[in-house]
C-alpha cells in the first residue's frame, strides 16, 4: 500500500477516562472544528479534545525537556509565545497558534545558539496519547513520502492525531519512535553557527478518525502555513521551503500570480494570463535600465513610480518608459494595460512538478533569487548588483588599520537604530566594528554602468549574498570517512563583542606568562583557553594543549593575533572575555613522541600495538588534530585503531564555555542579561540600553 503524505505522521488512539492533572494552561482555544486546544506553560497541549493527550506536543532539545518562560500574546491573540529559555547553548522559544480558519495548531519552533562555536541541535517532538496506540500503517519504501498512522480498533470512542512535520521532499526527515503510549518525533541533526537562529514549523490536528487524519495530512497548505507566520519568522524555517514561490524581500510582501501572470489594477481587479511585453525598461538615478520580463519577479508602486523586484536579487526603483504592460489573458484576449493603471504585477509563482506514476506532484517547485555578484543595500529599499572596484578596502579599529581582501569579506552592516558603526563580517565567522577609510564605494552595476555610492546611503553590503538571503539548502549528510572535528582556527573574542578568527600569535612563536611557577615561555599553539580571572594577582587563566589549566600573567598587556586572512592585530588583554583553540597543538618535541606512538598501532608485535594504544588514550583530547591527519591512513590497522581513539577522546573533550572553572578566589557569577537585549555598538564598545 502506498501513502501520499511524506513526513506527516498520523496518530489515531482510544480513550479511556480522565488522568492526573496536568500544570497550568497558558491558553485555551478551539480551532474551526471544535477541536479543543488547552496550551500548557510549556507549550505542549494538556488534554486536548475529550482526553486525547496525556500532555502532547512536548518540544525537547537535544534530549533535554523546554520547560517554558516567559509567557505572552503574538501578534494575534490566538497566538501564544513562550520563552525564550536557555537550553545548553541555545536560546529556545514556542510560538503555537490556533487558527480561525484551519483546523489543527501550528508550532514553530525557534532555536539561536548563543555559544561561540558551532553547534549541534536535535529537535524532537513527544507525546503521550490518552490511551494505548492500537496500531500502525506504514508506508511502502519506495513512496515518495511518508506518514505514519495508529488504528481505530472499533471501540467507536477513538480520535486521531495528524502530526504534519513538513512537506514532501522537505529539507529535513523525520525519523518516528513509536512505544506504548508514547511518541517521539525526531528530525535530523542541523549544525548552527555562533548566533545563527532557525526555525521549525509543524501542525498537529486532532480529526475524528484515521481518513480524516489522513485526509487533513494529504491537504495541507504549506504556503498558507508560512503565509500566517511573521516575515522574520518564516526567513529562518528550515525544514519547509517557501513553498509557491518567494514570498518576501526587503520585509515587502512579493505579489505574485497563481496559474499565470498577474496584474493587479487600481481599481481592484485581477488579470491573468501571459506577459507579452519583452522586457520592462526603467530610468533609475543610477541610469537607464532593460530587465528582460522573464527575470523581473514583481512590480509595486514606490513613491510616484514604481520598484522592479529581479531575479538576480536587485530592486530597481524608478519611471517605466513604456506607457503600458501587453498581457494575453488565459482566453487569448490580448491588453494593453495602461501602466498608470497598474497597483501590482506579479510573475507567476512556479509549477508543480507532476510526479511518477502513483506519486503525488512535488509540492516543493521553488523559485530562488540567482544570486552572482555582491549586493549593495540601499537605506530607501533598492538593491544594486555589482562588482566592487578595487581588491582590497582599508578599515580603522581600535586594533589599527586592517586591509582585507574582498574575498575575505561576508558583509557589512552600517550603522542603524541599534548601531553606531559599521559592523563587518568576514568569511571566516569573524565580526568587528570598523570604519571604512573611504567614504564612497565604487561598483560597476550589472547595467554595465560605474556608479559611486555614499556610505551613508548604504544600509549592508553583501559579498556573498547566497549565503545570507538565499533559502537554507539541506544540511548535508557528515562524511563518515571525514572526522567531526572543531574549526582548527582559533577564536578571539573581546568585551566589546568583537570576535575574530585565527590564532595567537607572538615573538618566535611564544607568549610569555609569570605563574606561581616562574616566567613560562609557551608557544602560541599549545593554548587551548585563555580567560580573565575575576580576582587574584594573577589575571588570566590559561588552559594547555593536554588540559592542564594555571593561573597567569601576560608579561605583555597586549595580545597578538593574527587573522585567518594574515591580518595582525594588538589587542588590550582588558578587553578578552575569552580565547578559544579547541584543537591545540602539542609542542614539537611531544609531537614527534605522538607520532611515533601513532606508527606503532600498526606494529607487526600485537603487545605493542595494544601499549600504543593505551598510551596515546592516556594523552586525552590534546591529541585529536594529530589523529585526525591518520583518519584515511592507508594501513587499515592503525586506521581503525585512530577512529576508536578518536571516538573516544570526542567524548571527552572540553566544551567551550565563558563560566571559569571551579575557583575559590572567584565571587558568585552575576546572572546573564536576557540574550534577546541587543546592545547598542558605538566606535567598538557597547552601551546597555
Amino acid at each position: 500500500m502506498r501513502f501520499p503524505s511524506r513526513l506527516a505522521f498520523v496518530v489515531s488512539a482510544l480513550l479511556f477516562g480522565s488522568v492526573l492533572p496536568v500544570s497550568c494552561a497558558a491558553g485555551e482555544l478551539n480551532d474551526p472544528e471544535n477541536f479543543r486546544w488547552d496550551i500548557q506553560g510549556d507549550g505542549s497541549i494538556g488534554d486536548g479534545n475529550n482526553d486525547t493527550f496525556d500532555g502532547g506536543v512536548h518540544l525537547l532539545v537535544n534530549g533535554q525537556r523546554f520547560n517554558g518562560g516567559r509567557q505572552q500574546f503574538g501578534a494575534d491573540p490566538r497566538e501564544t509565545v513562550i520563552g525564550p529559555q536557555d537550553m545548553g547553548g541555545f536560546n529556545v522559544t514556542r510560538k503555537i497558534r490556533v487558527s480561525e480558519k484551519m483546523p489543527g495548531c501550528r508550532f514553530l519552533e525557534i532555536v539561536q545558539n548563543t555559544s561561540g562555536q558551532p553547534l549541534q541541535v536535535v529537535l524532537s517532538i513527544y507525546t503521550n496519547v490518552g490511551s494505548s496506540i492500537q496500531g500502525t500503517l506504514l508506508p511502502d519504501s519506495n513512496d515518495a513520502r511518508f506518514w505514519y498512522a495508529c488504528v481505530d480498533q472499533g471501540q467507536g470512542n477513538g480520535c486521531s492525531l495528524a502530526y504534519c512535520m513538513a512537506p514532501s521532499k522537505g529539507k529535513l526527515q523525520v525519523q518516528c519512535l513509536t512505544q506504548d503510549d508514547n511518541i517521539t518525533l525526531t528530525y535530523d541533526p542541523v549544525t548552527l553557527k555562533p548566533n545563527e537562529r532557525m526555525a521549525i514549523v509543524h501542525v498537529c490536528a486532532q480529526r475524528n478518525s484515521v481518513a480524516d487524519a489522513e485526509s487533513f495530512a494529504r491537504k495541507l497548505d504549506w504556503a498558507a502555513v508560512l503565509r500566517e507566520l511573521d516575515r522574520n519568522d518564516r526567513a529562518l524555517v528550515r525544514n519547509v521551503r517557501s513553498a509557491g514561490g518567494l514570498l518576501s524581500v526587503g520585509g515587502v510582501e512579493l505579489f505574485r500570480g497563481e496559474g499565470g501572470d498577474a496584474i493587479r489594477l487600481n481599481s481592484g481587479e485581477l488579470l491573468t494570463g501571459t506577459i507579452e511585453t519583452p522586457a520592462f525598461s526603467i530610468e533609475t538615478e543610477f541610469g537607464p535600465r532593460e530587465i528582460p520580463a522573464a527575470q523581473v519577479f514583481s512590480l509595486f508602486p514606490a513613491g510616484t513610480g514604481v520598484r522592479l523586484v529581479c531575479q538576480n536579487g536587485e530592486v530597481l526603483s524608478g519611471q517605466l518608459k513604456a506607457p503600458s504592460l501587453r498581457l494575453k489573458l488565459r482566453g487569448g484576449r490580448v491588453l494593453d494595460v495602461p501602466a498608470v493603471s497598474i497597483s501590482k504585477y506579479g510573475k507567476r509563482m512556479p509549477q508543480a512538478k507532476p510526479g511518477k506514476e502513483h506519486e503525488p506532484p512535488d509540492e516543493e517547485a521553488v523559485e530562488q533569487f540567482a544570486f552572482a555578484d555582491p549586493l549593495f543595500v540601499l537605506r530607501n529599499g533598492d538593491r544594486l548588483v555589482g562588482k566592487p572596484v578595487g581588491e582590497r578596502w582599508e578599515l580603522n579599529t581600535l586594533y589599527g588599520p586592517l586591509s582585507v581582501g574582498l574575498g575575505e569579506l561576508r558583509r557589512i552592516d552600517f550603522p542603524n537604530a541599534e548601531l553606531r558603526a559599521p559592523l563587518v563580517t568576514l568569511a571566516d565567522g569573524s565580526s568587528f566594528t570598523a570604519l571604512p577609510q573611504r567614504r564612497q564605494w565604487e561598483l560597476k552595476t550589472a547595467g554595465g554602468a560605474t556608479v559611486a555610492l555614499d556610505a551613508g546611503r548604504l544600509a549592508a553590503v553583501y559579498f556573498r549574498p547566497a549565503e545570507d538571503l538565499s533559502d537554507p539548502v539541506k544540511e548535508e549528510a557528515q562524511d563518515p570517512e571525514r572526522p567531526m572535528l572543531p574549526a582548527p582556527n582559533a577564536q578571539l573574542r573581546l568585551a566589546n563583542q568583537d570576535v575574530f578568527c585565527g590564532t595567537l600569535d607572538g615573538p618566535d612563536g611564544l607568549i610569555v606568562f609569570e605563574t606561581p611557577f616562574g616566567t613560562q615561555r609557551i608557544g602560541v599553539h599549545q593554548v587551548m583557553r585563555l580567560k580573565p580571572r575575576k580576582m587574584g594577582a594573577f589575571s588570566a587563566r590559561v588552559t594547555l594543549w593536554d588540559g592542564n589549566v594555571f593561573p597567569a600573567r601576560p608579561v605583555e598587556n597586549v595580545l597578538r593575533f593574527i587573522t585567518h586572512g594574515g591580518a595582525k592585530l594588538e589587542v588590550p588583554f582588558g578587553m578578552l572575555e575569552l580565547y578559544w583553540r579547541p584543537l591545540a597543538l602539542p609542542p614539537a618535541e611531544e609531537t614527534a613522541r605522538i607520532e611515533g606512538l601513532i606508527a606503532k598501532l600498526s606494529d607487526n608485535d600485537p603487545q605493542a600495538r595494544e601499549e600504543a594504544q593505551r598510551d596515546l588514550a592516556e594523552m586525552g583530547h590534546g591529541i585529536r588534530a594529530l589523529l585526525a591527519k591518520h583518519w584515511k591512513d592507508e594501513d587499515l590497522e592503525r586506521r581503525t585503531r585512530v577512529r576508536r581513539l578518536m571516538e573516544r577522546l570526542q567524548e571527552s573533550a572540553p566544551q567551550e564555555t565563558l563560566e571559569d572553572e571551579e575557583d575559590d578566589e572567584a565571587p558568585a557569577p552575576v546572572p546573564a542579561p536576557m540574550r534577546s537585549t541587543r546592545p547598542v555598538r558605538h566606535a567598538g564598545f557597547f552601551i546597555a540600553r
